[in-house]
């Protein structure tokens, strides 16, 4: 399916100086030198846009401030609480959907804007502009096993579906889904990269372009377009890139963020509070064959699974060590696609070869054992994965 639209064009003011700036041409690496380079990808969690303030974290378990408080009212996608009790504490939790036990298909809305990239005195050996364009890859993002149905143990549905059918398989109804509906499609940006805010390279064997850009940067940026799109809170809202990764306090080297979602309250009225829900994610194109685990969707799948795990980004867990890490990392939150990172479960649909990644399980985060998951797994699709339940650790 073809898509044209007109595109929202963003960029910084920049004071015009009497100085020349020579045009650069991006390095040309190899592929080994490239994953070197972006190194150990870290998943961001977001609490909050700029300029947005995020909702309390006590909201959706009922707490109140004081005696007197009401219980807030929340409008965003269909969701339901529910808990889990681990050594006398209760963690309680809400996910994207209703509740498994009434056995219907929530369907939730879906909008995706596509995020290409034109960096300011950075050429091609032509002396062409340098744009890295979402466009192309769009269509095959939203033919993704994130949107259309594929066969798995659990069921044939979408791979978020089938990774929470897994959690609560021994419970739920036979007839219960949480289904993405196709993406509304939203006006396609074009971020105009100052220079010193990135850093562009040219790969030898497939002459892509790949970009490590500035995440504070980015992060404005987004800021902006949530402002600027329409986004709706009964909807997901999606920013699509292609071949770019994001670093850290203005350092390359501190590379690289590829996603993330993040939840922020647009306004209340009275006792509702209207809370949007986002995913930003890179989409990277065949080529990085040392790099397998960030072909094509496994980002966009890693944010969509957790946005449909914990929507609000205020679920926690027992805090748990990182697979893996050395040295020892801990979090106590419910990231269903940090445990797992880098693990993906190959999925064939429409003559391509997807990478979905798979997600630990709520199982994994509660220390059921044995797991009361699909199978007794711990992580799904692929079980062998995760084979036992999260270890202890302690926070700083």
């Amino acid at each position: 399916m073809e898509r044209t639209t007109r595109c929202l064009v963003l960029a910084l003011l920049v004071v015009s100086s009497s100085l020349a700036f020579a045009q650069s041409i991006p390095e040309t690496i190899d592929e080994d030198d490239l994953a070197a380079m972006i190194g150990k990808l870290e998943f961001k969690k977001i609490d909050q846009l700029p300029s947005q303030a995020r909702f309390a974290i006590a909201a959706e378990a009922g707490a109140s401030t004081s005696p007197s408080a009401v219980s807030p009212i929340i409008r965003s996608v269909p969701h339901f609480s529910r808990s889990f009790t681990f050594q006398g504490t209760v963690f309680p939790y809400t996910m994207v959907g209703h509740d498994p036990r009434r056995g219907e298909t929530t369907i939730v809305r879906t909008s995706i804007v596509p995020i290409s990239f034109r960096f300011e005195d950075v050429v091609d050996q032509n002396g062409n502009d340098i744009v890295i364009d979402a466009a192309p890859i769009l269509d095959n993002a939203i033919e993704s096993p994130n949107f259309e149905p594929v066969s798995y143990g659990t069921g044939t549905t979408q791979f978020a579906d089938a990774i929470q059918r897994a959690e609560f398989f021994q419970v739920m109804d036979e007839d219960w889904h949480t289904l993405l509906r196709e993406p509304r499609m939203l006006t396609p940006v074009q971020v105009e990269v100052p220079r010193g805010l990135a850093k562009v390279v040219r790969v030898k064997s497939t002459g892509k372009f790949y970009a490590l850009i500035d995440y504070n940067f980015m992060f404005s940026q987004l800021n902006t377009i949530s402002q600027l799109e329409g986004l709706r809170v009964d909807e997901l809202a999606i920013g699509l890139v292609r071949n770019a990764l994001f670093y850290s306090n203005g350092d390359p080297k501190q590379c690289c963020i590829p996603g993330f979602h993040t939840a922020f309250e647009t306004k209340q009225v009275g006792n509702v509070h209207f809370l949007q829900t986002a995913a930003f994610a890179a989409y990277f194109d065949p080529g990085l064959g040392v790099r397998p685990s960030i072909s094509d969707v496994q980002v966009l799948s890693h944010e969509i699974s957790e946005w449909m795990n914990d929507p609000f980004v205020n679920n926690s867990a027992p805090p748990w060590q990182f697979p893996g890490a050395v040295p020892e990392q801990c979090q106590s939150n419910l990231e269903t696609g940090d445990p797992a990172e880098g693990h993906t479960f190959p999925v064939t649909l429409h003559d391509f070869t997807y990478h979905p990644q798979t997600e630990a399980l709520l199982q994994w985060f509660s220390r059921e054992n044995p797991s009361t998951a699909f199978g007794g797994a711990y992580s799904y699709p692929n079980p062998s994965v995760l084979t036992s339940p999260s270890l202890a650790c302690t926070l700083p």
